[in-house]
């Protein structure tokens, strides 16, 4: 039986465990949260309202400022489509230092939160860009380290379960 054929008895499995009216209830729960999530034009408010917060001299050397793409972008690292971008700091000579966060990725790992999950959320990268910013001017590599870290832990865990899979 392949990965997704086990996916899909594994929630069968679970799904039938629980009464056609708890069904009902969990999918209205979802669709709720789902609807209550920020649209673009909230999200952008959000974030500059969370970008207001930081004081300006953090900001210093963005000359391509912070910037929202309503793109969904796949990390290359990921294995089964399921690592995303969720922000980006950028330099170059053409575009110059910018922050990219990524909205279509935002809204596929977050958005079943309200507003205030969401904030969190936005805040939490856009500080996490701004630090590779500073960080980058000051010529330390503390938080890039980090990040490969964490994707070679994701890496370590998609090898982990592919061998149980083949056992």
């Amino acid at each position: 039986m392949d990965q997704k054929q086990e996916l899909r008895k594994w929630m069968k499995e679970k799904r039938d465990r629980i009464s056609p009216q708890e069904r009902r209830q969990k999918s209205a729960k979802i669709c709720e949260r789902l609807l209550s999530a920020p649209e673009y034009d909230r999200f952008q408010k959000i974030l500059q309202e969370e970008a207001e917060k930081i004081p300006e001299k953090f900001y210093e050397g963005l000359n391509g400022g912070v910037i929202i793409s309503e793109e969904t972008k796949l990390s290359p690292y990921a294995q089964n489509n399921d690592l995303y971008i969720a922000g980006q700091y950028l330099h170059s000579y053409q575009m110059g230092k910018q922050i990219v966060i990524y909205y279509g990725s935002m809204m596929r790992l977050f958005g079943y939160l309200d507003d205030e999950g969401m904030r969190r959320e936005i805040a939490r990268v856009l500080r996490h860009e701004l630090k590779h910013h500073i960080e980058g001017r000051a010529g330390i590599r503390s938080l890039e380290k980090w990040d490969e870290e964490q994707i070679a832990a994701y890496l370590q865990r998609g090898l982990c379960a592919e061998r149980k899979r083949e056992k």
